[in-house]
């Protein structure tokens, strides 16, 4: 497994988020690495995000968009899941992605599967804006 480091961002909830994430065997993020106070490592990902495909002129269907939609729903649902089971650490707060941008998603057009790349995108709060859970179609 090659591993990438990220370092610490601003805003990040990264050192409460992922060691909870690392417990799971989840399939639409990288498997996670050491995690410290300087960043993370995390698995490499080969593959193209999706911002990528467009720009090569890969076409797009209207299938692939409501597979990537599934996708997506089954991602936040997943990791609502979770913070129902760690709602103590979690402090009852919700986990989700808030930055489903076309650069950080990368859509596998074979076996319909989504990954995201961004793990500093997966933050916790007592409730997901609105506007985000609305504008992810407009992302996809």
């Amino acid at each position: 497994m090659k591993l990438v480091f990220k370092g610490k961002q601003p805003q990040s909830q990264y050192k409460l988020i992922l060691p909870i994430l690392k417990k799971y065997d989840l399939e639409f993020i990288p498997k996670i690495g050491n995690i410290n106070d300087k960043g993370y490592e995390y698995e490499y990902i080969h593959g193209l995000t999706i911002q990528q495909c467009i720009m090569l002129g890969d076409p797009i269907e209207q299938t692939d968009i409501i597979e990537m939609k599934i996708a997506m729903d089954h991602i936040f649902k997943t990791l609502y899941d979770i913070s129902l089971k760690e709602k103590d650490a979690l402090l009852n707060k919700i986990m989700w992605y808030h930055d489903p941008i076309l650069a950080n998603l990368i859509w596998d057009f074979q076996n319909k599967k989504m990954t995201l790349i961004d793990l500093d995108s997966i933050c916790f709060a007592e409730r997901v804006p609105i506007s985000y859970i609305n504008n992810l179609i407009d992302y996809l």
